[in-house]
């Protein structure tokens, strides 16, 4: 009687199951800028201070390599955040300047 109760439960979940692993993630746009004028940690949190405040238009992660001087931005897809946006909130963060955007 369990067996056939689990077989039942079984059939009827799987579809359930099935839904659930296969849920797909969103694929994401990388925005890697050049950027002079960081010189230390302190740098770092300012632009992703900056880069964080308008998180919910789409920004999924920041990263910033102060050595490299570079400012890697990842953005969830459908965002409506630019390039052009991202550079602008980096260079309005204070003494900053994207020299290249790839």
């Amino acid at each position: 009687m369990k067996v056939l109760f689990l077989a039942i439960t079984m059939f009827f979940m799987q579809p359930l199951y099935a839904q659930s692993i296969s849920t797909q993630v969103e694929p994401s746009a990388n925005v890697v800028m050049e950027v002079s004028g960081m010189t230390c940690g302190s740098c770092a949190k300012i632009i992703t201070k900056s880069i964080n405040t308008v998180k919910e238009k789409g920004v999924k992660a920041v990263s910033v390599d102060t050595q490299a001087g570079t400012v890697a931005v990842e953005l969830n897809k459908g965002s409506t955040l630019g390039a052009d946006d991202l550079k602008a909130l980096v260079e309005k963060a204070g003494g900053y300047k994207v020299n290249k955007i790839r």
